[in-house]
């Protein structure tokens, strides 16, 4: 029976009670570690490591039984794993690894630095060693970096009867046994067929006729992100991987692709903050590391803004015949950039999930001029009634008025299209960042602004 939230928050809670008791064995009785720590799921165990020293986690690896040690570490960062692992003798690192799942073991190891991960590479059974390689020889965010070797495969020729008892035969050894994949004897993918299907048929049934033909699959170089939206299309358990021949090479479950889905969303998320995407957590990651991820964007974006100088000067004239207009300026570009900003960040997302296409940037244009003139005619009222209020001066309120609904508009259309051109020039829209189209904004909404107060002043 799965836990509810409730109670998973209170055997989380009884697990960090437990946390002083460890530090204290970790000092004194190490040789303890391993009983007082049996009842703890790995992941609360893992949690409570996570504020341990560097030194003290060695020691609670060392002491702790094989297979609870790998489904500990598994739920490490990368960060701190890499430093965990390379602290263990060889030895004993080999002995964590081979007990974890084929694609964990090939993450972990693709984190290590390249000669330990050599020495224990060499001390792993020469099958988990080939297997580990092979996972290693493809894109780290690929199907193939993601998937396990892992599965149930049953032959076409199989009985129903035959192919549950081939079922429960592997299934301790397996990543799932809710689905099983039907291979040919080239090793070719031609069936799926559910455990559900193989339960509910007679056991005489042939397999062809029970598998499904009509599957999903995923080529081994396609992209993670495309992955989890093919798991999450189509509710899949597990997805198959194929080469380009149609061979089976392994499957992706969804438990891989939550990890996917908080990495891109991570990582989608710091682009749009104007960050290049880490590789690991905030404070596994270097001072320096963080400093240049967010830098660069940084200078770009202050280069862009060096832009509004020569339109205010452009202006000058306009300004000094009406001082009070520089009054209103912030109000004016704060629009058009939060406007953009919220284009951006919805169009982004909606593409990343397929519900706009590259075809939709006319749907788009006009829907986002007509929310972009909504917003800003409401805005434009207590703009204009401020503006009045302030200046006592009508030509410049009704300026102040048509500048709010103009850049609104200007926001709105710039920021639900550039994602969209970025993607078609076969980049990342996400890297078009709300700080980015804000201050391109900043630049249309000088021009914008003072073009119509300069027009109606001379009316």
């Amino acid at each position: 029976m799965t836990p509810t939230s409730t109670e998973r928050k209170v055997r989380y809670g009884a697990a960090r009670l437990l946390a002083p008791e460890i530090d204290e064995l970790i000092r004194e009785a190490p040789g303890e570690l391993a009983e007082a720590t049996e009842s703890l799921h790995p992941a609360d165990l893992a949690e409570i490591a996570e504020d341990l020293s560097a030194e003290d986690l060695v020691v609670l690896i060392n002491h702790i039984p094989v297979e609870r040690a790998a489904d500990v570490i598994g739920y490490l960062g990368a960060g701190l794993l890499k430093e965990v692992l390379s602290a263990l003798h060889p030895e004993r690192a080999a002995l964590v690894l081979r007990d974890m799942s084929p694609d964990e073991r090939a993450d972990a190891v693709a984190a290590l630095e390249r000669e330990f991960a050599e020495s224990v590479l060499a001390r792993l059974p020469k099958s988990d060693r080939e297997e580990t390689r092979r996972l290693l020889a493809y894109p780290r965010h690929s199907a193939g970096g993601l998937m396990t070797p892992d599965f149930v495969r049953l032959s076409p020729d199989l009985k129903a009867g035959d192919a549950l008892d081939e079922t429960k035969r592997v299934a301790k050894d397996v990543e799932t046994i809710y689905t099983a994949y039907v291979a040919d004897a080239a090793g070719k993918l031609v069936g799926v067929v559910s455990l559900r299907d193989l339960l509910t048929v007679a056991p005489d049934t042939p397999l062809r006729e029970v598998m499904l033909t009509d599957f999903v699959s995923a080529n081994v170089y396609t992209d993670q992100e495309e992955v989890a939206n093919l798991i999450s299309k189509y509710d899949l358990l597990s997805l198959p991987v194929t080469d380009a021949e149609a061979r089976l090479l392994g499957i992706i479950t969804v438990d891989d692709v939550v990890d996917v889905l908080v990495e891109e969303a991570t990582e989608d998320v710091q682009k749009m903050g104007a960050v290049t995407p880490l590789d690991a957590g905030y404070f596994e990651a270097s001072f320096w590391t963080v400093a240049r991820s967010r830098a660069g964007w940084l200078a770009m974006i202050f280069l862009g803004e060096l832009l509004t100088t020569p339109a205010l000067q452009h202006y000058e004239k306009t300004i000094q015949g009406a001082v009070h207009l520089v009054l209103f300026l912030p109000l004016i570009l704060s629009t058009g950039g939060n406007s953009g900003s919220q284009s951006a960040t919805l169009i982004t997302r909606a593409l990343a999930l397929g519900d706009v296409r590259g075809k939709d940037a006319g749907r788009v244009a006009m829907r986002e001029l007509l929310t972009g003139f909504l917003m800003g005619a409401f805005l434009s009222l207590i703009g204009l009634g401020r503006a009045v209020w302030v200046t006592h001066r009508f030509d410049l309120a009704i300026a102040v008025g048509l500048a709010v609904i103009s850049v609104a508009m200007a926001g709105a259309l710039l920021g639900g299209l550039i994602p969209i051109l970025v993607r078609r020039l076969g980049y990342d829209p996400a890297v078009v960042s709300s700080p980015a189209v804000a201050s391109l904004l900043d630049v249309t909404g000088i021009v914008i602004y003072f073009t119509i107060a300069t027009a109606i002043i001379r009316m």
